[in-house]
């Protein structure tokens, strides 16, 4: 998978993140942007920058925010063990594209695969665990943030 790289310009330092048990999927309640867009919005928050890890656009081209070990900025007291996904576009009002659907699809894939290698756990811990993975693959841990 194609992960387009963009130089962000931080508003000060990311906190580095030690564990990561989540993946945690959002929209960005705005039917077209860009990741240069939500850092811009973010910045004006008062935070860091984009808060989110991975940004998926309608046409399936992900771009990295901000880097996978570093705290993020999407989830309220949730930043300290998730990865942050966010999909441009506002599903409220629209249905996802196939594309775009497809790469959320395989960038879970590739997260789910990252998550196993940090954990050093017992087989039954990282069961109990990975039932909390949200998912985009249709099953019934699915769960998408608006």
């Amino acid at each position: 998978m194609q992960i387009n790289e963009v130089a962000y310009k931080w508003a000060g330092q990311l906190t580095r993140r030690t564990a990561t048990r989540r993946i945690i999927l959002h929209h960005a309640a705005a039917v077209t942007c860009t990741p240069q867009q939500v850092h811009q919005w973010h910045l004006a928050n008062g935070w860091t920058g984009i808060g989110y890890h991975f940004f998926v656009r309608k046409d399936g081209t992900v771009y990295r925010g901000r880097p996978e070990d570093t705290v993020g900025a999407h989830a309220g007291n949730n930043n300290y063990d998730s990865l942050g996904v966010c999909f441009e576009g506002s599903f409220d009002r629209e249905t996802m594209p196939d594309a775009q659907l497809r790469a959320g699809q395989e960038l879970a894939r590739l997260d789910d695969d990252l998550l196993r290698q940090q954990r050093d756990q017992t087989a039954a811990q990282l069961a109990g665990q990975k039932a909390q993975l949200l998912r985009l693959d249709g099953s019934p841990q699915a769960h998408i943030v608006m």
